[in-house]
């Protein structure tokens, strides 16, 4: 019975260390959604500079932990006047906004589809979870094992 248990609280031990690797990043949506815009203004005749900092301003906005909700909107707005014409860039704003409240909901919002490629996968980390809840499971069996009654 306590091999048994000790096996059970290894598991539930190595589980609850690692539930925090399954958490989104919302921080990293905007930017993802902002290095989007940047590719759709690129490739537009507009100009660049007014682009670029309306760009700045929102990240500085959204980097400053004393900023509310309506100064982020309020950067937000100066972006999408900057934006105004240029093909492409409607569908990016709204999944920006979107992802915007609800960072500040303190949960992930549901982004739309937009045309825009996503960007690259560079893997996961259920391999690490599955390896270190493994040796975890290992350790704890070997140590039960090898105690004396």
């Amino acid at each position: 019975m306590k091999k048994v248990l000790a096996i059970v609280l290894a598991l539930v031990m190595a589980l609850s260390m690692s539930a925090m690797a399954f958490a989104a990043d919302a921080a990293a949506d905007v930017n993802a959604i902002l290095d989007d815009i940047v590719d759709v203004a690129e490739d537009s005749a507009t100009a660049w500079d007014a682009v670029e900092g309306a760009i700045i301003k929102v990240i500085d906005a959204i980097e400053d932990r004393t900023a509310d909700l309506a100064a982020v909107e309020g950067e937000v707005i100066n972006l999408e006047t900057v934006l105004d014409g240029i093909p492409g860039v409607d569908g990016l704003l709204d999944s920006l906004k979107s992802t915007i409240k609800g960072l500040y909901a303190g949960e992930v919002a549901t982004v739309p589809e937009t045309t825009a490629t996503e960007p690259a996968s560079t893997g996961s980390s259920v391999a690490g979870i599955a390896v270190f809840a493994a040796v975890s499971v290992a350790a704890a069996a070997a140590y039960v094992c090898t105690k004396k009654n």
